[in-house]
């Protein structure tokens, strides 16, 4: 069974004080061949996604909740009740993504 990224994925974020680091997150998602139905970031300040382009925010359908406490288990928690989706990535905002293309053959 093949995964389709835009359909059955959902990326989970939590983060505290990421206002710098989230915009690099999502741009590294973005620029990849395989984008995520959605990305769920649940922060601790609404300050933290305020650098953030709203076309970013767009591009890779972001939800950004704001957790009451700056525990991380918590907000991973708070962000998972929330998702749609079949799969979950579970990552953190001080990570980029290589940036992968894919190469379609017939069979993709």
């Amino acid at each position: 069974m093949a995964i389709k990224a835009e359909e059955d994925l959902t990326i989970v974020c939590a983060s505290h004080n990421g206002v710098n680091r989230i915009p690099l997150f999502l741009d590294s998602i973005q620029k990849n061949t395989a984008n995520p139905k959605e990305v769920i970031i649940c922060g601790t300040h609404e300050s933290d996604i305020s650098t953030v382009s709203k076309g970013l925010l767009s591009k890779n359908n972001v939800s950004f909740i704001v957790s009451e406490f700056a525990n991380q288990i918590y907000q991973r928690n708070l962000a998972l009740s929330k998702v749609n989706t079949d799969y979950v990535l579970q990552l953190d905002d001080d990570l980029t993504l290589d940036i992968v293309q894919q190469k379609c053959s017939e069979a993709c």
